[in-house]
């Protein structure tokens, strides 16, 4: 498994929105018939019917992921896009998916992230901003910038990630807490020759 870290923080500007601001991950997305708010995290897979839907109608969508960029304009309140993961590029390692979709009326954001990996195993018991999960590999946390999270191993557990962002602490090797910061941040987790991918995302306000 490839440690890389992405920062995905896309900022942009409405006529109600402040850009010194970074906003909650908004988008209504429908993922191979599942239905996700702002984020997301898709299992592995090759082929991917990637939906949205708007309450204003939006005059341009953008996407990006590690290896694609994609506008399409005049999208109305309805969009979809299907997916498919060039082979060594988009199906390895962390290649996370942005979409930004604007109007005069509002903007929305989605992010989604892929579980690509086999070793991207490593089972977690998550408490994000209220909720509590167990997701299997790779997560994704999003809530308040400054508010406190937690993150659960079954046994000790080591911790990577970016300079930049605050690690997670723990007393017992086992439970992390973290005030989640600003954007975007990773974290990486071993436990053995598995692994757990961490994604967090701060935000200050909504629109």
């Amino acid at each position: 498994m490839r440690l890389l870290l992405v920062l995905a923080v896309v900022s942009c500007q409405t006529p109600t929105a402040d850009p010194s601001k970074i906003y909650r991950r908004n988008m209504e997305l429908k993922i191979n018939d599942i239905d996700y708010l702002g984020t997301a995290v898709v299992e592995p897979g090759n082929g991917f019917s990637i939906k949205a839907k708007f309450e204003s109608s939006i005059e341009k969508l953008k996407l990006n992921t590690c290896h694609r960029y994609f506008v399409e304009k005049k999208v109305g309140k309805k969009w979809s896009y299907e997916y498919k993961k060039n082979k060594g590029i988009e199906d390895k390692g962390v290649c996370i998916m942005d979409i930004g979709a604007f109007s005069s009326k509002g903007n929305y954001f989605g992010l989604v992230e892929f579980r690509n990996d086999i070793d991207v195993n490593l089972v977690a018991d998550l408490s994000c901003n209220g909720s509590l999960t167990h997701p299997m590999g790779v997560s994704v946390c999003q809530s308040q910038a400054g508010l406190r999270q937690q993150i659960r191993f079954s046994s000790a557990a080591k911790v990577y990630g970016q300079d930049e962002c605050d690690k997670p602490f723990t007393t017992d090797g086992k439970t992390f807490n973290y005030d989640i910061n600003r954007g975007s941040c990773v974290f990486i987790f071993k436990i053995g020759k598995m692994f757990h991918r961490h994604r967090t995302f701060g935000y200050d306000d909504e629109l």
